[in-house]
């Protein structure tokens, strides 16, 4: 099956199947936050400059016997790579984690929509991408959008920057 942007011509693939959409991208997102919507366990999201693969793996290690884990592969933590991720859980799971990454202002939104995490840790900030950031302040904010209807936000309380985590309620560690 396909989403795409322009016409096919069908007749050329009578094993696909197609959709015929305006904004690939956009499209993913809608049918990943969708997904999300349906999906009963708890999502626990990370981001951060650094930090975000290595902090879902170790979760995955800890998980307790039995416990039905989801997370997301290597490192999906853009835009298309969330949404592939979300897609990839079948939905008995107990938890999924999420890695989410941003590389500019306003790209969180679009990732919180989809995700919807529960819980959030926030690993570290660092100088990736500062170019496109005003400040650091300015990135943590940023960041702090994934959490802004989670129930729980796990974090550095030590870090300057991350002392306002957002709307959300928070557990300093």
């Amino acid at each position: 099956a396909f989403m795409v942007e322009h016409d096919v011509d069908f007749g050329l693939y009578p094993e696909a199947g197609f959709v015929v959409v305006g904004r690939s991208l956009v499209a993913l997102q809608k049918l990943a936050a969708y997904h999300r919507s349906q999906f009963r366990g708890k999502v626990v999201a990370i981001t951060g400059s650094t930090g975000k693969t290595t902090m879902k793996e170790w979760i995955a290690q800890a998980a307790p016997d039995g416990m039905r884990l989801f997370r997301s592969p290597r490192s999906y933590n853009s835009q298309l790579g969330v949404a592939l991720s979300l897609l990839m859980v079948e939905g008995d799971e107990d938890l999924a984690v999420i890695e989410a990454g941003i590389s500019r202002p306003d790209e969180m939104a679009r990732l919180e929509a989809m995700i919807r995490p529960n819980i959030g840790i926030f690993t570290a900030l660092g100088p990736q991408h500062d170019e496109n950031f005003i400040d650091w302040g300015h990135k943590a904010a940023e960041k702090a959008v994934l959490f802004s209807r989670a129930e729980c936000v796990i974090y550095n309380s030590t870090s300057a920057h991350l002392t306002e985590p957002g709307p959300a309620a928070s557990h300093k560690v």
